[in-house]
């Protein structure tokens, strides 16, 4: 056997308990509508506050693809990626980016289920939450069997090489900034 046939067998066996991960929802960028006379870049910004609202925090890629939908490109090109960034850019007072990932000033972030995202999709921040719950949660839970733990509360049909590399680094990460320790073979939260 090899190890991702182990840790399929495990991942299917995991029982997860009720952990209280909100429902990822994709915001319904069709509820906002254009109004008589409004200029493309106005437009763009209410649309792309309203997704950021709804998502957050959102990486400027999946904001794009949504709005690229809406304005009726079949597909994600440069220029309307820079002409999102830039207007974001200019509701600076609004928006805050990290990492990334956009979201709007004084917005808590909460651990959720992935839904329609991939991995890459969530910002670190995110995953943070969502690694300390799967610890908090577990007693006593192996090094190994965190990120497998992770993906299912997330809501991840499978565990793939990239979601395994991904939420080791958080862990890793989460070491580093006290906030997890590593006994062993268990992680626990730190002191």
């Amino acid at each position: 056997e090899t190890k991702t046939e182990i840790d399929f067998e495990i991942f299917k066996t995991l029982q997860i308990k009720n952990v209280g991960f909100e429902e990822y929802r994709e915001a319904d960028i069709f509820q906002v509508k254009r109004l008589e006379d409004e200029k493309n870049n106005d437009f763009i910004s209410r649309v792309a506050s309203y997704v950021i609202e709804k998502e957050a925090p959102i990486s400027l890629e999946t904001l794009c693809i949504r709005l690229a939908v809406l304005l009726g490109y079949k597909k994600l090109c440069p220029g309307l990626q820079n002409s999102v960034e830039n207007i974001l850019n200019e509701k600076s007072d609004t928006f805050v980016q990290k990492d990334g990932f956009f979201i709007h000033k004084d917005t808590e972030v909460s651990a959720r289920k992935a839904g329609s995202r991939a991995i890459n999709q969530i910002a670190s921040e995110e995953l943070e939450k969502c690694v300390l719950a799967a610890v908090k949660s577990s007693v006593g839970i192996s090094t190994d069997s965190l990120s497998l733990y992770t993906s299912k509360l997330m809501g991840f049909s499978r565990m793939t090489p990239t979601i395994s590399k991904v939420l080791e680094k958080i862990r890793d990460d989460l070491v580093k900034k006290n906030q997890l320790k590593i006994d062993g073979t268990k992680v626990r939260l730190a002191d």
